[in-house]
């Protein structure tokens, strides 16, 4: 990939003196037209975010305009603005933009093992300007200088990698604060945070030295109350691991999360942006702008999981439409929800649209679990049990009610 940069920065000189000749003028910048790999952005979707930026869209046009006569910095500026929150379309800063796209394509160029992976990955996972609901900082720069030299010499993500997460480990350490996360340079500088500050930190760290890194989470633990967040990263077999306590290159794989995980009834992992591919392993996305994403089931990464399949149309049709002739709403999207025991209560782990048939799969660890829906049938909650390895194929109207009482059942605390 660093390839492909260094010859289009050579070749912008040309590109200029041609524009100079074209003298063509356009109100929003194109996008690049080579198929670079990061994906594209119409001006229709850029111009809606613009105009949801408000009094602030002159920052967004102004970072905009430094990207002229630089096509791939142009494509990668126009792919950040479409999917950031409305949050931060409305106060970051043109020069905030810039360090996040400059860095991010710097050090695709300079970082060895950025030649591992496609430019897709490299605009979701490294060139991502946030992990969470952090408030925005200028963390890019200054991990980027702190980092750069400590990985420069590696060849594989995984040696980049472990000296990252030494580095992170040397400077802070877990200890619950307030409800509302930190940025991570405010971690850093009190030296303590609780899971979601930590991975966060990490997260930031790694993008800034080119080592693609998402934010995974359990919402809520099966076998014991409370959830969890942490790090994953991309391996150069084209696998994601959790970062965990991992200290050698060998440890990828068995570290804290990756055990505790296998007694997980689900694990979600954000995209910045919407991927290519939207399959069944898509938990839930935001298509609109002002916060484009996706949360990917990664279950599969950690446990040999089950497939619920559940029919709820002959439910659907026997409340509806008793002449059997039931027809989709296109306007109207129905839910599953999965929910486990947490904290004395049921909590949601997913939220899982219906197909126009409404039909749901998903896959989950193996356990009992309390299923309620929003579309219109007689019974709204009810409980089903999977098992390890299996597919399950279920009819809503076959599933016994979820009653007054209902012990659920999980595997024990891993």
């Amino acid at each position: 990939m660093h390839l492909v940069h260094s010859l289009i920065q050579r070749l912008l000189p040309l590109a200029a003196a041609l524009m100079l000749l074209g003298a063509v003028f356009v109100s929003l910048p194109q996008a690049a037209s080579a198929q670079d790999g990061i994906p594209q952005v119409s001006d229709e979707l850029l111009e809606e975010a613009l105009s949801l930026a408000g009094g602030n869209r002159g920052e967004l046009e102004a970072a905009l305009g430094w990207c002229n006569q630089k096509p791939y910095s142009m494509q990668a500026m126009r792919f950040v603005i479409a999917n950031l929150p409305l949050a931060d379309l409305g106060v970051i800063t043109d020069d905030l933009l810039i360090e996040h796209v400059e860095l991010a394509i710097v050090v695709s160029g300079e970082m060895p093992y950025a030649a591992s992976y496609d430019e897709a990955t490299w605009a979701h996972y490294v060139l991502a300007p946030r992990v969470s609901q952090e408030p925005l900082e200028p963390w890019r720069s200054y991990f980027h200088k702190a980092l750069a030299d400590e990985v420069r010499d590696c060849q594989t993500l995984q040696a980049a990698t472990v000296r990252v997460k030494q580095w992170v480990g040397q400077r802070i350490k877990f200890k619950q604060t307030q409800r509302r996360d930190q940025g991570p340079l405010t971690t850093l500088r009190g030296t303590y945070g609780r899971c979601e500050e930590l991975m966060t930190v990490e997260i930031c760290a790694l993008r800034a030295v080119g080592i693609p890194a998402r934010n995974a989470f359990c919402p809520w633990w099966a076998h014991c109350d409370n959830n969890h967040a942490w790090t994953e990263v991309l391996m150069d077999n084209g696998r994601w691991y959790p970062l965990g306590s991992i200290k050698e290159e060998t440890d990828f794989g068995s570290t804290w999360e990756q055990s505790a995980a296998r007694g997980a009834p689900i694990v979600c992992s954000m995209c910045f942006g919407l991927p290519d591919s939207m399959g069944p392993e898509v938990l839930r996305s935001k298509r609109d702008t002002g916060a484009r994403y996706a949360q990917i089931n990664g279950i599969d990464s950690y446990r040999d999981p089950a497939t619920l399949t559940l029919d709820l149309l002959p439910a659907v049709v026997a409340v509806s439409d008793p002449d059997r002739s039931y027809k989709a709403d296109d306007t109207i999207e129905h839910f599953l929800f999965v929910h486990v025991f947490n904290y004395g209560a049921l909590r949601p782990v997913a939220k899982v649209p219906l197909s126009p048939e409404a039909e749901v799969s998903i896959q989950l660890g193996s356990g009992r679990y309390v299923l309620s829906t929003d579309a219109p049938v007689a019974s709204r909650a009810v409980w089903a049990d999977v098992s390890t390895g299996e597919t399950v194929d279920l009819d809503w109207l076959d599933l016994p009610e979820w009653g007054e009482e209902l012990i659920l059942e999980f595997p024990k605390d891993p």
